[in-house]
C-alpha cells in the first residue's frame, strides 16, 4: 500500500510556518515586482480572493491591492522539505519526494510495526500538523496513481482511503483532468469527444484510444483503469517535471521567459535536494489554438546550477517560439 501526502501551495505554506503572523495576511510568492512577474504560490487568503498560480502579479495586485509580495526563499523550502521527510521516515523506510509538497511512502511490510496503513496515514497527517504546522491531504491506495488522484479530490486538507479492489469504482466518476498525464491539450481533445470522467476513458477499447490519442494514449488508458507499471513510490526514471498553466495566454517573449526562469529555479532546487544532475532537458509549449510542440536537448556534461539550466532552457524556448498564437502554458522536464 502507498500513502501520498500532498501539501498544496507548498511555498506559501512553508512561509507561513516560518512566520505564523502571515497566516492572516494575503500574500503571494513571486520573483520581482515587474509587470512580467508571475505568481508562484498564493497564500490561502489570496487563493480565496481568486489569485492563482501563473497569474500575472500586476493582475493579482489589481484584484487585491493590499497583496503582499514575498520573494522565493529556497532555504525555507529545503528546511520544510527535510523536516517533513524526517517525520515521514518514521513511518516508512522508503519515502519519495516527487515535487515540493508531494511525498509518497511505500508502506509494504509496515503493518506489523504500525498497524493498519490507514491508521498510519492518520497519525502522519496529525504529526505533520502538530509538530511542523503543515496541513495537507493524505490518501492511502494500492498504487501511486490512485493515491495521487485521491489527494486531489480532498485537497487542501483531509484523509482518504481507497481499499484494494475498489480502485475502478473510485476513479471512474472523477474528472479526467485529475488523471496524471492529462494536460490542457489532451483534456480539450477528450472533452471534444465527450470524455469527461476517468471512467469514460477507461471504458474505451484500445482501437478507439489509438484512433484519437495515438499509441501514447494507451498509457493513459491503463492509468484510467487504475493500472501502474510499478506499485512503488520510487520512479523508474529520475525525472523532474514542472507543468505551468498561465492564468492568461501570453505572447510577449519576456513574460514567457520570466515564467520559464522561475520554473527552472524550482526544478534546479529539486534537482539539487534530490542529489541529482541533469543530462537531458525537454520543453513543451501549449498554444491557444490547441497545438503543442516539444524540443529536447541532450548534454555532454551533467548540470545542476539554476543559471546553467535556465540558459539551456532559453535555447529550447527560442527554438519553439516560431509561431504567433498566444501560449497557454508549458511543461519543463529534467532527467
Amino acid at each position: 500500500m502507498i500513502i501520498h501526502l500532498s501539501i498544496g501551495d507548498f511555498s506559501s505554506s512553508a512561509t507561513i510556518v516560518r512566520d505564523p503572523s502571515l497566516k492572516a495576511v494575503p500574500f503571494v510568492i513571486a520573483r520581482g515586482s515587474s509587470a512580467r512577474a508571475l505568481v508562484l504560490s498564493p497564500s490561502p487568503i489570496a487563493r480565496k480572493e481568486g489569485i492563482r498560480v501563473g497569474m500575472r502579479l500586476a493582475h493579482a495586485q489589481l484584484i487585491l491591492p493590499s497583496l503582499l509580495v514575498i520573494e522565493p526563499d529556497y532555504r525555507t523550502l529545503l528546511r520544510a522539505r527535510e523536516a517533513i521527510d524526517t517525520v515521514a521516515g518514521r513511518y516508512s523506510p522508503s519515502v519519495a519526494v516527487t515535487k515540493n509538497g508531494s511525498f509518497f511512502l511505500d508502506m509494504r511490510g509496515t503493518t506489523r510495526l504500525f498497524g493498519p496503513v490507514v491508521d498510519s496515514a492518520a497519525r502522519l497527517r496529525s504529526e505533520i500538523h502538530s509538530s511542523l504546522g503543515f496541513d495537507g491531504s493524505v490518501a492511502v491506495a494500492s498504487n501511486t496513481l490512485v493515491a495521487n488522484v485521491a489527494t486531489q479530490t480532498i485537497a487542501p486538507s483531509g484523509l482518504a482511503s481507497i481499499p484494494p479492489g475498489e480502485e475502478s469504482s473510485f476513479l471512474h466518476p472523477q474528472p479526467v483532468t485529475l488523471l496524471p498525464g492529462v494536460g490542457a491539450k489532451i483534456a480539450s481533445l477528450l472533452h471534444s469527444v465527450n470524455i469527461i470522467h476517468i471512467g469514460d476513458l477507461a471504458g474505451l477499447d484500445e482501437k478507439q484510444v489509438r484512433s484519437f490519442l495515438g499509441p501514447k494514449g494507451l498509457e493513459l488508458h491503463k492509468r484510467a483503469q487504475g493500472v501502474m507499471p510499478n506499485d512503488g513510490p520510487v520512479p523508474t526514471e529520475a525525472m523532474i517535471e514542472r507543468r505551468v498553466r498561465f492564468s492568461e495566454p501570453l505572447i510577449d517573449y519576456p513574460c514567457i521567459k520570466a515564467a520559464l526562469r522561475s520554473t527552472c529555479e524550482e526544478s534546479g532546487f529539486e534537482l539539487r535536494t534530490r542529489g541529482l544532475a541533469a543530462r537531458t532537458l525537454s520543453l513543451t509549449l501549449q498554444w491557444i489554438d490547441g497545438k503543442e510542440q516539444t524540443r529536447s536537448m541532450a548534454l555532454a556534461n551533467p548540470i545542476v546550477l539554476d543559471a546553467q539550466i535556465a540558459a539551456h532552457a532559453e535555447i529550447l524556448l527560442q527554438a519553439l517560439l516560431t509561431r504567433r498564437p498566444h501560449v497557454l502554458g508549458c511543461t519543463f522536464r529534467l532527467s
